[in-house]
């Protein structure tokens, strides 16, 4: 049993006791249910579950570490990052960068692929669509160069006709 000499340092022990304990159960808690953000990008992912480790316990083995990593990775760089099968969480932080990195330039190569093969026709081919109107087509969007077309078509008619009546 401890004796205190004041009861100032009772107090400051009983808070420092209970505080330390009780920042370890959130920075547990929190560890546990983790998950990496949609637009947090590995880096800050690692050194936020890193962190929290440190707080929860900060004599924490690096295999629970890993652990922690490894759980609340994003699913789509997660099956990735377990097929190389880090050792350490130094491993882990070096394959989920490569992963990320490698995943962001393959969305980047298929959003320039969209781009290219969904250009819009140009008004030759729009004018073309036009006149081979079937059955299937009927229920397509008309574009603004259609409706240009047709309105400046119907204004020369109706001018032709006031003119030919002088």
């Amino acid at each position: 049993m401890h004796l205190f000499k004041t009861w100032t340092s009772f107090v400051q022990k009983l808070i420092n006791t209970f505080e330390s304990s009780g920042k370890a159960d959130i920075s547990f808690h929190r560890l546990r249910h983790y998950q990496q953000g949609l637009t947090q990008d590995v880096r800050q992912y690692y050194f936020e579950i890193m962190k929290l480790c440190k707080e929860a316990n900060a004599l924490m083995d690096d295999a629970s570490k890993l652990q922690y990593l490894k759980d609340g990775l994003k699913p789509s760089l997660r099956f990735d990052v377990l097929l190389k099968n880090p050792q350490t969480t130094e491993e882990f932080l070096e394959y989920a960068q490569k992963v990320e990195e490698l995943k962001s330039l393959d969305e980047k190569d298929s959003m320039i692929d969209q781009a290219v093969n969904h250009k819009s026709p140009d008004p030759l081919t729009l004018k073309l669509k036009t006149m081979n109107i079937n059955s299937s087509q009927v229920h397509q969007p008309i574009s603004s160069h259609q409706l240009n077309f047709n309105n400046s078509y119907k204004n020369t008619q109706f001018n032709n006709n006031n003119n030919s009546g002088r």
